[in-house]
């Protein structure tokens, strides 16, 4: 309930910075708790704080913060994931974080598209993402 207040109400970027974003650094149900509110309105800015978390050890934390940045929708996004490939090599992780990359990328998503799969692909298109272009399908 009051997750769907939140989302709801749309409060401004001050008031999320000053009382959401504080519950990033708490247990995981107060951490998820906050990326479900920032994600929900597409919190552009809010993917900063979700990045540094793609390469913690702990697969959960780098999990969640996957599913974040694919859900807030922000492009500066997906070189990051790339890179998280590295780091998080198999299992729920890797799939949240290819997961992510298809919704920033277009992409189908598909389990067998490796790291270097997606390291070729960015190469390839990565132009697109830094001048802000539409994602779309492989080239």
């Amino acid at each position: 309930p009051l997750l769907s207040v939140l989302i709801e109400l749309k409060p401004p970027e001050a008031w999320l910075r000053a009382h959401v974003v504080p519950l990033l650094g708490m247990d995981r149900a107060a951490a998820l708790f906050a990326a479900r509110v920032l994600e929900w309105n597409r919190n552009l800015w809010a993917a900063g704080l979700f990045l540094p978390r793609l390469l913690d050890p702990d697969p959960e934390i780098a999990r969640d913060a996957a599913s974040t940045l694919g859900n807030i929708g922000d492009p500066r996004a997906v070189g990051p994931l790339v890179e998280a490939l590295r780091t998080h090599r198999e299992g729920r992780t890797y799939d949240a974080i290819s997961g992510a990359l298809s919704n920033l990328s277009g992409v189908a998503w598909d389990r067998d598209r490796t790291a270097d799969w997606w390291e070729d692909w960015w190469a390839r298109n990565r132009a697109r993402f830094e001048k802000g272009q539409t994602p779309g399908a492989p080239r």
